[in-house]
């Protein structure tokens, strides 16, 4: 089962099938399930759903989120014999901690709001930049390059961009570029500062950035960092291509006759050998949103169902990095229940809004009277 699992993980990488791939949800709740509750800020809750994270709420050990390490969360899923049950486990201990309580009381508080009204923030100049994921330019349509994110902030009244990093370029290299970027955004005078934003391999590249020049003075521009699904410290997926001589070739075939950087897939792998594996060295004054999926099992898209069953072993993971190495601590954690590193689940447009409106209230709005213009949503028809 193993073997047939690493193969179509293979096979997905060089046939690109992350474009023929089927990103639908083909593995609904039963239909005897009942899935009306509200509950631990999950919408209409299906009782397996339910049951798993009331087991998580009795649990008395692990209490803090900082407690659910890697090793932690392998433990649990072997003793129990279920990865869902160290996913619920992650989940409820994130929506308890207290820092991402409070932005998650935030958040529903303002989806509510803006489906009325919501913020313009064009007064403040703000510019939204997001680093893409890999393959951007060859897979638009994936949505890897950030369009839907940067057209909802446009339509805050936020300048937005993309960031043109080498789609397989380096983690360092990427760095490096980004280094000079932000260097470039700072001597920007029509802007008052930068929320950037990244997605999977893109968020790799922000880490690396920021452990090299994170500390020069025209950092101070970025504000904010908006980091969703991140690699944040590479994927064991990989590691599982590169120690297997016949996938490692095939696969390094595969980028020579795309015109591929090899080194830039090989910077995505877990361990020790990653080039992002050690903490994160972000500066005190960006503010820091950690967008994660956690899914259950029967949540994974046939997209992402490869990467989960082959890291299964390692514990719970969004379907291409483990849970425990896309934590962040000490900064804010979103958790996504239910959605995988795709995102396939549908996001409410206002539950965006008040992620970046989070950030903008944050980090920009210091003057009397300053973001307070807002917008009434049209209606249809």
């Amino acid at each position: 089962m193993k073997s047939k699992y690493t193969i179509s993980l293979l096979l997905i990488f060089l046939t690109q099938c992350h474009i023929d791939k089927n990103v639908s949800l083909t593995n609904g709740p039963k239909s005897s399930l009942s899935c009306l509750k509200n509950k631990y800020y999950i919408e209409n809750i299906c009782d397996d759903e339910e049951a798993q994270l009331d087991f998580a709420a009795k649990t008395k050990e692990y209490p803090k989120l900082a407690d659910l390490t890697r090793e932690v969360l392998q433990k649990v899923a072997q003793d129990s014999g279920d990865v869902d049950r160290a996913a619920s486990l992650f989940y409820h201990r994130a929506i308890n901690d207290p820092l991402s309580k409070s932005f998650l009381d935030y958040v529903v508080k303002k989806e509510r709001e803006y489906i009325g009204k919501f913020p313009n923030y064009e007064k403040e100049k703000i510019l939204f930049a997001f680093v893409p994921g890999m393959f951007y330019k060859d897979n638009p349509n994936l949505g890897t390059d950030g369009k839907l994110l940067r057209t909802i902030a446009a339509d805050l009244g936020i300048k937005e961009t993309i960031v043109p990093i080498d789609q397989t370029g380096t983690i360092e290299d990427n760095g490096k570029f980004l280094c000079s970027y932000i260097k470039e955004l700072s001597e920007n005078k029509e802007i008052s500062g930068v929320i950037l934003a990244s997605l999977s391999k893109g968020s790799s590249d922000v880490k690396k950035a920021m452990q090299i020049c994170g500390k020069e003075p025209f950092f101070k521009t970025i504000r904010a960092w908006y980091n969703i699904g991140g690699l944040n410290k590479g994927t064991f997926a990989i590691n599982a291509i590169l120690n297997n001589w016949r996938y490692r070739t095939e696969g390094k075939f595969y980028f020579w006759t795309k015109g591929y950087n090899w080194q830039g897939f090989i910077d995505m792998q877990g361990g020790d050998n990653s080039p992002v594996a050690g903490e994160l060295e972000k500066p005190d004054h960006i503010l820091l949103v950690n967008i994660m999926g956690v899914p259950l099992d029967r949540h994974v898209t046939e997209r992402a169902r490869p990467y989960f069953e082959e890291i299964r072993h390692l514990g719970p993971s969004d379907g291409l990095t483990l849970l425990a190495d896309s934590y962040i601590p000490g900064n804010i954690t979103f958790p996504l229940w239910r959605e995988d590193h795709y995102f396939a689940w549908p996001i409410y447009t206002q539950r965006i809004q008040a992620v970046i409106s989070y950030m903008v209230e944050k980090q920009f709005c210091k003057t009397k009277g300053s973001c307070r213009t807002f917008v009434p949503v049209k209606k249809e028809g």
